[in-house]
């Protein structure tokens, strides 16, 4: 009879309450609606899903003859699926930061689901293969195809690092590159505590310092925030309109603070930056669901959906700057000019309607 393993908790239930701090700092923060961002909280949701299956799976292994037998092989199913994900799912948050579209190219974007495709057919099989693992009168055993997940988790670390090698002129700063080298790493280490020490549930623990380090190198989203407005910044817009799709929001509005430089020294800097607030402020408050950004000189963005009325919505704004802008110690009079793109911005590229509004 093997000997059952009795599993170390004492790692994976911390990691786990950290990352529901993550996920509560993430949800609680504005974001723009990029990509990178939709992967990244699939990865968050996958890496809950993984942990506290592997909580549970674990102790019901270890009450194996006190629960049915159907629950403790349902409980390590839901645990080896999202195991195989998690893999995936890292692999897919590199490609959407270097980003790569999944939809420009569906064969390629299937040939690279495959091992998991695979892998999920074998982990869901194993009741009956028993290749993954098994579970009878004397618990649980691993299975003799064990490995494979493994094996297919590597994969995708090499995969990513892959993708990162040939598409590197994607990745803009220094600190991008090393995140990236960083959290594969992290990762590999992982899959090694995974192998050897399979009791102590440690891989949870460096997949944890893994989103950790994609939290602070890639989603900080003060790298996409203006200080003065608190608005979405330059950068932000230029990588929204990157991927931004007709479809879904065509129409570009923008107003302009008349004669900026002017203004400001009439005003003076520190007074006109209290103001910039002061709008910033007023457009989140009034308007929450659109998209808003400080592109810079006086110039405030914004993009609809279609289904928007941006005429009413400039409207509102024209109405508010024939009043001034007041707060403790600033009074400003300001008038403001209007431009609107309303296109199939896919026809556009991006410097071309940074060009346009740059110019009005």
């Amino acid at each position: 009879m093997k000997e059952i393993i009795m599993w170390d908790y004492s790692f994976a239930i911390p990691s786990l309450m950290i990352l529901g701090l993550l996920m509560s700092n993430y949800f609680l923060l504005k974001r723009l609606p990029l990509r990178v961002n939709r992967y990244f909280v699939d990865l968050l949701i996958i890496e809950a899903i993984v942990i506290s299956s592997d909580i549970i799976s674990s102790w019901a292994c270890e009450e194996y003859r006190d629960l049915p037998r159907t629950i403790v092989i349902l409980t390590n199913m839901v645990f080896f699926i999202f195991f195989a994900i998690r893999g995936h799912a890292f692999f897919a948050f590199t490609c959407s930061f270097l980003g790569l579209d999944p939809s420009e190219n569906k064969f390629r974007t299937f040939l690279c689901q495959l091992p998991l495709i695979f892998n999920e057919i074998v982990i869901i099989s194993s009741p009956w293969t028993k290749a993954i693992y098994s579970i009878d009168e004397t618990g649980y055993h691993r299975g003799k195809y064990y490995m494979l997940i493994i094996f297919i988790f590597f994969f995708y670390i090499l995969f990513s690092a892959y993708v990162s090698i040939v598409y590197r002129k994607n990745i803009k700063r220094h600190r991008e590159l090393y995140g990236i080298i960083i959290y594969l790493v992290l990762l590999c280490i992982g899959l090694t505590c995974r192998t050897f020490i399979p009791q102590f549930l440690l891989m949870d623990t460096f997949c944890i310092m893994a989103i950790l380090t994609i939290t602070l190198v890639f989603m900080n989203p003060d790298f996409y925030i203006d200080i003065r407005t608190r608005l979405f910044n330059t950068e932000g817009l230029r990588m929204y309109l990157n991927e931004m799709n007709s479809k879904k929001h065509s129409v570009i509005a923008a107003f302009i603070i008349n004669h900026y430089e002017e203004v400001v020294e009439i005003y003076g800097r520190k007074q006109m930056d209290k103001g910039i607030g002061l709008i910033g402020s007023y457009l989140k408050k009034t308007f929450p669901d659109l998209l808003l950004f400080y592109y810079r000189s006086g110039r405030f963005i914004i993009i609809a959906k279609p289904d928007v009325d941006i005429d009413d919505v400039l409207d509102n704004i024209e109405n508010r700057f024939n009043k001034p802008w007041t707060s403790d110690d600033t009074e400003l009079y300001l008038n403001v000019s209007f431009t609107k793109i309303d296109c199939n911005c896919t026809r556009y590229s991006t410097d071309a309607i940074l060009n346009v509004l740059a110019n009005s």
